[in-house]
């Protein structure tokens, strides 16, 4: 344990509550929070051994325990909902749900057995002879910037012009409610 104690901590800042009034905005923020742990497990991945992978691992294991499954929630609970209720037949949105839902299941598949594999490198062992465990971190990674493409380029640019200002303050309501927060008013 000596030897973690002067290695960075790897530890998401919390989002602000008051991006509640701003969903939308809420949920840019989280792409790029997942963008970030991607980045963790890239580092992991390129190199077990280095002397922060466990500091990163640990970090990872947290978001995707608390941070992931909420953020996926925010999409396919509240923010394709609305977009359903806006959306007229020629806009397609049943089949960019249909691509979300999919690459958000996937996702969390994925995840939970990312988590078992990073729990081990928290723990002390090593993934450097772990194949199988460093292609669960690479999956992984694929798979959540697949889906990071896919709503920035489609889902967010179209819940904005679509979801009006009524829309985006129930969904920041849904959203806060769902952490136990409270909205902004």
């Amino acid at each position: 344990m000596a030897a973690h104690r002067h290695a960075r901590t790897f530890v998401l800042t919390p989002v602000p509550e008051n991006l509640f009034r701003d969903p939308i905005e809420y949920l840019l923020v989280g792409q790029t929070r997942l963008q970030t742990v991607c980045e963790w497990l890239d580092h992991i991945a390129a190199d077990p051994t280095d002397p922060e992978a466990t500091a990163r691992a640990f970090g990872a294991v947290d978001y995707l325990a608390s941070e992931l499954p909420q953020h996926l929630d925010d999409e396919t609970s509240c923010l394709l909902p609305a977009m359903r209720r806006r959306c007229r037949p020629e806009d397609q949105i049943q089949d960019v749900a249909d691509v979300i839902s999919q690459r958000s299941s996937a996702i969390r598949r994925t995840a939970s057995v990312l988590a078992d594999v990073l729990q081990r490198l928290v723990r002390g062992e090593s993934l450097t002879h772990d194949r199988h465990g460093l292609n669960v971190i690479l999956a992984f990674t694929a798979a959540a910037r697949r889906r990071l493409t896919w709503t920035g380029a489609v889902l967010f640019p179209m819940a904005q012009r679509m979801l009006t200002a009524d829309d985006l303050v129930q969904m920041g309501r849904d959203m806060a409610s769902r952490r136990g927060a409270p909205y902004p008013e």
